[in-house]
């Protein structure tokens, strides 16, 4: 007997991503489950529709196109000014998206985050002194920011502006906690080692006495933040669903959700 997956837990773009793949002569019972699942939801915004209607192979569903179509038009109408439909040529491909989004998270939080510390050093809060303190703060936040933002909508605020999101691997679930942690693993390690090593060397850096151990430690943080970058890259330009080692490593893919 085959098991029925637990589609009340999925969200309606995965229930029309796994509607995408599923052949309902072969599998009757879980076709059925499935879009008795569709067929109950309500959509939260026309947003969500949107996503579903450039995830959804209208091809094989111009039924459900039609559907998704009625739907935002229900609630006012496309948002986005081209409706092209995402194909399994263009779905992946996704460098450039993520580029700009990080590009983009980046100054939603340096931007509050560097202003807060000039202020706080500015008004006597935080000490001149402390400045790698900060900083080293700052990256632990970026961390967090990535790490929950993924857990919990499977996009960053750069990624929802630039319309890709993260998923687990079979593209019929969302990525879990613990592939959210285990997908910024490395930065999260670096960011730690780092702060590891600003405490233990954190009076040389002041008084410019970096030497010895201290630059041993710097120069091979250095060289695995170097290493990690290149590997990202090199990974995600040579597969079919630009997937970067990150990905490999926590069962995820980048697709795109918007055009």
């Amino acid at each position: 007997m085959v098991e029925i997956p637990e589609y009340e837990t999925y969200s309606l773009l995965s229930l029309y991503q796994v509607l995408n793949s599923i052949r309902g002569d072969l599998y009757p019972e879980v076709y059925e489950a499935l879009v008795k699942e569709i067929g109950r939801r309500v959509p939260e915004s026309v947003t969500e529709l949107e996503d579903c209607y450039f995830a959804l192979d209208k091809t094989r569903h111009p039924d459900y196109e039609a559907r998704i179509r009625r739907q935002i038009e229900e609630l006012g109408g496309f948002r986005h000014a081209s409706i092209e439909p995402i194909t399994e040529e263009n779905r992946y491909r996704t460098f450039w998206r993520r580029f700009w989004a990080y590009f983009f998270d980046g100054i939603v939080l340096g931007v509050p985050l560097g202003i807060g510390a000039v202020v706080a050093q500015n008004t006597g809060v935080v000490e001149s002194a402390a400045s790698p303190y900060v900083r080293q703060s700052m990256e632990l936040v970026a961390v967090a920011y990535a790490i929950a933002m993924h857990a919990a909508y499977g996009q960053t605020l750069g990624k929802m502006v630039t319309g890709v999101k993260v998923l687990d691997v079979a593209e019929g679930r969302k990525l879990s906690l613990r592939q959210a942690i285990v997908r910024d693993i490395v930065p999260l390690l670096v960011t730690a080692a780092s702060t590891v090593y600003l405490l233990a060397f954190g009076a040389m850096l002041e008084d410019a006495r970096l030497s010895g151990m201290a630059a041993v430690v710097q120069y091979a943080i250095g060289a695995a933040v170097l290493v990690w970058g290149v590997a990202e890259i090199v990974t995600m330009l040579f597969n079919r669903k630009r997937r970067a080692v990150h990905d490999f490593i926590a069962g995820t893919v980048v697709v795109r959700i918007a055009n």
